[in-house]
């Protein structure tokens, strides 16, 4: 039987794999901000049931970004897109 921590881990790593899929986009292209958003709160949740708080972090950030392109505060470009790019690649296979 798995754990918790198990469990969340595992649906940390889909959901940074879903972020993935989601900021792969051209940059200057549209990117589902609703979808991105979906997936940082996800993220988010496991992080918090599991007590990772570097994970927490993570998400929060993503969440806050993402919140901010749906409203239309930021805009998708190359810059956002490397950022989370280069954050997903170093969290991926590690939480």
């Amino acid at each position: 039987m798995s754990t918790l921590r198990d469990f969340c881990s595992s649906e940390a790593d889909d959901c940074l794999r879903r972020i993935e899929a989601v900021i792969a986009s051209p940059a200057g292209g549209d990117i589902d901000g609703a979808e991105l958003l979906r997936v940082a709160r996800l993220l988010r949740g496991s992080a918090q049931m599991a007590g990772e708080d570097r994970v927490l972090k993570l998400a929060r950030a993503f969440e806050a970004t993402a919140r901010a392109l749906v409203s239309h505060v930021v805009s998708w470009d190359a810059s956002l897109r490397d950022a989370f790019a280069e954050i997903v690649e170093l969290y991926k296979d590690k939480v």
